[in-house]
């Protein structure tokens, strides 16, 4: 695109000046006319010439991934490789999800040089994220008009929940702590569910441990041993249902137990034990078996909650058929009484049998606020009796899960990570898992 420049405004001046004499004298007018024929030959022949040549190279710099509200800033490159000296400016959209602070754009570049622009932003939500087009403004080479091209850059950054520890390198803000429980194999020999090594049969084995295809293999009985597990398996359960789009302290319900989970992750690979991640919402959208090396932020990063009732009888099936051995489960989710609540506590209680449940609930300060505010007015006081009413409900559920042999964490945003990691060393140092 080519926007005429000061010098084009000039020319017209000049014409129109030749238009003026020919009020005086008889050839002002031809003068004039003139003076447009070689304007126009000049814009002509600046456009042509200007069209026929090379484009100024960009390139960004952009971060593979970040954090919500962390601030950062990458480097865009502008390279004259139009082979003659231009100036110009560079921009740059801010846009409300990625919000950026630009630098001044102007430049003049003789040929073969670069300049770099600093650009800082902050995006304020998670996602894939564009930093968006280029746009650069330069003269063309007799100064007639400013060419305008737009660099659709294909760059984007996975903006992650704001986990600064994990962009330090440093993701877990307890690693200090000796952590030390269940970091090193110790072969208990005997009883046990976890395989260790193969062994001829001696008088007095169990005929259950006998290994038969090795026993065939090697015509002599050979037995399989066993050893006490000292790893244990952790299934966390994300809720992905419509309670998770709550906002506390500026963030979803959703995040917040998303950061908690990349936090516990860590917490699990020093202690070498095993993480399984369930995302459900009235479906299973999306499970991974335990394993010693979750990247939970890989795996979450592209869900987000959705309208819809979560469905915790479907959750405790799907979880019941593919994980029947004995784990802790951590349930990131929200509780209400009514006919919601109890399905979830149905289901909540059918899963304790089989595991070691822990509920893990974000409470909302501001509920607490409206509880105990004095009532100031009428709106105020049906807001009040809201708040009580849904603390009370909430309570009373929780009571019940809590007799069903289900731990239930009640935290806030600002506690939350440290709760649920205390929570589970607590259970690491009881062998409660």
């Amino acid at each position: 695109m080519s926007i005429p420049s000061k010098n084009f405004g000039l020319l017209v001046l000049v014409s129109l000046a030749f238009l003026v004499m020919g009020n005086w004298e008889p050839l002002g007018y031809r003068f004039f006319y003139a003076g447009i024929a070689l304007l126009l030959l000049l814009l002509a022949l600046d456009y042509a010439v200007t069209r026929r040549e090379r484009t100024p190279h960009i390139t960004r710099d952009t971060p593979d991934i970040w954090a919500v509200d962390y601030p950062g800033s990458y480097i865009v490159s502008v390279r004259n490789s139009v082979g003659r000296r231009i100036t110009g400016v560079f921009e740059e959209h801010s846009f409300s999800y990625f919000r950026k602070e630009l630098p001044q754009g102007r430049f003049a570049l003789d040929k073969g040089e670069t300049k770099r622009f600093t650009v800082r932003f902050t995006p304020p939500v998670r996602g894939r994220i564009s930093p968006g087009p280029v746009l650069l403004r330069y003269t063309s080479r007799l100064g007639f008009w400013f060419i305008a091209r737009r660099y659709g850059l294909k760059d984007e950054i996975k903006v992650y929940p704001h986990i600064s520890d994990y962009l330090a390198l440093d993701p877990f803000l307890h690693r200090q702590r000796a952590y030390t429980r269940g970091q090193h194999a110790i072969r208990m020999l005997g009883e046990g569910t976890e395989f260790d090594s193969l062994r001829d049969y001696q008088p007095g084995d169990d005929y259950a441990k006998v290994n038969w295809k090795a026993t065939a293999r090697t015509n002599r009985p050979i037995v399989s041993q066993y050893r006490a597990e000292r790893d244990r398996e952790v299934v966390t359960v994300l809720d992905g249902g419509r309670l998770m789009f709550a906002g506390i302290n500026g963030k979803s319900r959703f995040d917040r137990y998303l950061d908690a989970v990349a936090q516990l992750s860590y917490a699990l690979r020093l202690e070498n034990d095993r993480l399984g991640l369930l995302l459900f919402d009235q479906e299973v959208r999306f499970y991974r078996q335990p394993t010693r090396q979750p990247d939970v932020l890989a795996d979450l990063f592209p869900f987000y909650p959705q309208h819809v009732e979560s469905d915790f009888m479907g959750m405790y099936g799907f979880l019941n058929k593919r994980h029947p051995k004995r784990a802790v489960v951590f349930v990131f989710t929200e509780l209400t009484d009514g006919i919601t609540g109890q399905r979830a506590f149905a289901a909540l209680a059918s899963l304790a049998r089989r595991h070691r449940v822990v509920v893990i609930i974000l409470d909302e300060p501001r509920l607490y606020e409206t509880a105990v505010a004095p009532v100031a007015s009428e709106e105020r006081f049906f807001l009040h009796a809201a708040a009580v009413s849904h603390l009370r409900d909430k309570k009373s559920l929780c009571e019940r899960l809590r007799r069903t042999n289900i731990d239930v964490i009640r935290s806030y945003a600002d506690k939350l990570n440290a709760d649920v990691i205390n929570k589970y060393l607590e259970l690491k140092a009881r062998s409660l898992a």
